[in-house]
């Protein structure tokens, strides 16, 4: 028998506080990974783990992407191409009477056609088409509805939302495209061409109707001109048949020359003033027909301003032009009177330009949103700085129309004081070359106005028709399926990580590492060496004793799950080379982790070193150790401690050379008390001094405060834990509780390890050991 040695006080491992608020003792290997980043390896390690969840979602999402691509109606699109060039257009009012006809920028066209006002016409002319002959050639656009008849209105609203798509080609050019889209290619061209065609004759029809308002005019004025020139002429020839006079003097061919003049020029300016007062009736008319009674509703105090601002802009103006006709030179070499009227004109303009832009950003808050769309905003801002330069045209004229009214009836004054036949004839004279002055102007203007109506063809022109597609754009099947692999991978990848994150299981070394734990050993997983080694069955006679497939270290002693627990035996003994380690307390989380199995193998490595070594189970509640080795459950420990069994322990020699097995025991109803007496401290006193090392086999942590009341005897302990079953939290506090009653943990022994992650611990090289010297398992039973 080998005699006790000395007592060796333990030591005190460093302690550091660890992730979840529990001191750990701190490791002895350099080896502890402290970072919880991921690593590379971690990454690959996540997505091998995850590959079925990966390969599920990439498939459900490819098949679902396939299903729903192969089974939608394809769609065809076919597009019209418009260019919008007001430079283009035949000369209009502008040329005629000088004014200004503003531009009109290729949005604002945009949104004509995107109104209602062109899908109405579309849908006109779709409706004149004739009925399709079969199902497939009839136009979708066309279906008729469920309930009811099929209106224009259902025609306009489908056009407008589900087929017609209008946008610039670029911010560069004056291109606008019409794509139009239907499952029927037919129906997608024809509705393109239809929409280019109804803009360009609507673009037409708008821009004769201004021209006809001039034309119009042109004719009542044309005419009145011509009665005028034959009641003048009817006059001068009757008054000379009836009267004798002599040719009118110089004074008063001067005085009658210059009245002329005058008096055209106040026609003239007449009639632009009557022409622009037309034009300005007609942008407001236009303004009433978009939303009724918002021309009106636009003449805010802004709009005041603004009508005073442009007055005092035409008052400058024709005192400009004032000074200009007294004094021709100053238009090159300006004096400073003539550069600061200039200066005051640009001032206002600019207050002008402000106040505008003012009152059309605040249209919003003017108008009601209710009465207003979107595509109506763009044509209210053009009609408005319309209206307003009509109105400052206005201004303009009357300012100038009156010196002009005021310097020929000062003329006339002056030519009222030559004697009376004489006057008589030169009034005459003078009316009717007047007249007739003014009937040549405006019958040229209104020739004129008749051939710039009859030649306008609008600024829009069709530059491209649309042809009928042949092929689809979609849905695009490459584009797709490509898609929703995409897709599903990522989906895939993003659950396996999400289930990464939520996985709170130990499964690989580095997760005991992370715990600030020392990790003893790696065992790899039974389940597949007992199915390749014994086919799978339970246990197996070696020398007339069944014992537990379980026990490879006897079974299969060159198997890679022996060469473990041999490892785990040299690091038990190198954990702490100043102790003499001879009472091994082995203990687990939770149930069904395997420390009773890794404690009777654990056993058996130690004799087959040559040791004395006996296998004691503590674990009353739930004993297993007899089953394991195939040996009664009782006597067992319970019986030694409190019966007349023979206290000889070669009685329970278990026929493995140097190994001793005492088992449980008989039940008892308080475990904890008996693992607590006296007579438990002084039997483990007894085989410590009897036996080289002893194994001792406890209950859970968790689950029972037993294993607790053997940590004082034991010389260090070991926690086992199951990869992939036991918790990160469960293990952790496990551990805490065996530093709180200041048990030397010397580490923990990961058990059922699989695949790369055992192959670090002996796993690969335990089968080629084993292959290089052909051994073989022991036969089954």
């Amino acid at each position: 028998m080998k005699r006790r040695g000395p007592r060796v006080e333990p030591v005190t491992p460093a302690v550091y506080t660890n992730g979840n608020g529990h001191s750990a003792t701190s490791l002895p290997s350099s080896d502890v990974d402290e970072s919880r980043e991921l690593s590379l390896q971690d990454l690959v390690e996540i997505i091998r783990k995850g590959k079925w969840i990966i390969a599920t979602s990439f498939i459900v999402i490819l098949a679902l992407t396939a299903a729903y691509t192969f089974t939608r109606d394809p769609e065809y699109q076919a597009t019209s191409s418009l260019q919008v060039n007001t430079q283009s257009s035949t000369p209009q009012l502008g040329d005629l009477f000088g004014f200004d006809q503003g531009f009109r920028n290729v949005l604002n066209e945009i949104e004509i056609l995107k109104s209602r006002t062109i899908a109405t016409r579309v849908a006109e002319r779709l409706f004149e088409r004739p009925p399709a002959d079969n199902e497939e050639d009839a136009y979708a656009v066309l279906q008729e509805p469920d309930e009811g008849a099929l209106t224009v209105e259902m025609v306009v609203d489908r056009l407008r939302e589900n087929f017609v798509r209008i946008s610039p080609v670029s911010q560069d050019v004056d291109f606008i495209n019409i794509v139009a889209m239907s499952s029927n290619p037919e129906e997608a061209a024809t509705i393109a061409n239809l929409y280019a065609e109804e803009y360009v004759e609507y673009n037409r029809n708008a821009s004769r109707a201004r021209m006809r308002v001039a034309r119009e005019y042109l004719d009542e004025v044309t005419g009145d001109f011509y009665t005028q020139l034959q009641l003048s002429q009817d006059q001068l020839q009757g008054f000379m048949s009836e009267e004798t006079v002599v040719a009118p003097e110089e004074e008063a061919r001067q005085l009658l020359g210059q009245i002329s003049e005058l008096e055209k020029m106040s026609y003239q300016t007449r009639s632009q003033l009557e022409m622009a007062k037309s034009e300005l009736t007609g942008f407001e008319e236009e303004l009433n027909a978009l939303i009724p009674g918002l021309a009106d509703r636009l003449a805010s105090a802004d709009g005041k301003v603004i009508d005073r601002l442009s007055e005092s802009i035409a008052a400058l103006e024709v005192k400009k032009q004032q000074r200009l006709a007294r004094n021709p030179g100053l238009a090159a070499n300006p004096d400073k009177e003539l550069n600061e009227i200039r200066g005051e004109i640009e001032s206002l303009s600019q207050q002008l330009d402000d106040r505008i832009a003012s009152l059309i950003a605040s249209e919003n808050g003017i108008v009601n949103a209710s009465e207003t769309t979107e595509e109506s905003l763009s044509t209210i801002a053009y009609l408005r700085r319309q209206i307003t330069g009509k109105k400052i045209e206005t201004k303009s004229l009357e300012a100038r129309l009156g010196p002009l009214e005021e310097n020929l009836a000062q003329y006339k004054a002056r030519y009222s004081v030559l004697p009376g036949q004489q006057i008589k004839l030169n009034s005459l004279s003078r009316n009717y070359a007047t007249q007739e002055k003014l009937y040549s102007e405006f019958f040229e203007r209104k020739a004129e106005a008749e051939i710039a109506e009859k030649s306008e063809l609008g600024y829009v022109e069709i530059i491209d028709h649309a042809v009928v597609p042949l092929l689809r754009v979609k849905p695009n099947v490459p584009v797709n399926l490509v898609l929703g692999s995409l897709l599903g991978l990522m989906l895939g990848l993003l659950a396996a990580f999400v289930r990464h994150a939520l996985d709170n299981k130990v499964r690989k070394p580095e997760d005991v590492k992370k715990l600030g734990l020392n990790l003893m050993g790696g065992i790899p997983n039974l389940d597949r060496v007992i199915k390749s080694d014994f086919d799978g069955q339970k246990r197996v006679s070696l020398n007339g004793t069944t014992y537990d497939t379980a026990l490879i270290t006897l079974l299969n002693p060159l198997s890679p799950v022996a060469e473990g627990y041999r490892r785990l035996r040299t690091n038990i003994q190198f954990s702490d080379p100043d102790r003499d380690i001879r009472v091994v307390m082995v203990t687990s989380a939770e149930p069904s982790e395997g420390k009773t199995i890794s404690s009777a193998n654990l056993a058996i490595a130690y004799a087959q070193s040559g040791r004395r070594t006996l296998y004691l189970d503590t674990d009353l509640r739930r004993a297993n150790g007899h089953k394991v080795f195939g040996i009664p459950r009782e006597p067992g420990l319970v019986d030694l401690l409190f019966d007349s069994v023979s206290p000889n322990l070669s009685s329970f020699a278990s026929g493995i050379e140097d190994l001793y097995v005492i088992p449980a025991g008989r039940s008892v109803p308080n475990p904890a008390e008996v693992l607590e007496s006296m007579k438990m401290q002084k039997f483990l006193d007894r085989v410590r001094d009897e036996f080289d090392v002893v194994v001792v086999d406890t209950p859970p942590l968790l689950a029972v405060a037993d294993a607790l009341l053997v940590t004082r005897q034991a010389d260090t302990c070991l926690l086992v834990c199951s990869a992939n079953s036991t918790t990160i939290h469960a293990l952790d506090t496990a551990s805490s509780m065996l530093r709180d009653v200041g048990a030397n943990l010397a580490g923990v022994v990961l058990n059922k390890m699989e695949g790369s992650s055992s192959s670090g611990y002996g796993y690969g090289y335990g089968y080629s050991y084993q292959n290089y010297y052909g051994e073989k398992p022991v036969a089954a039973a």
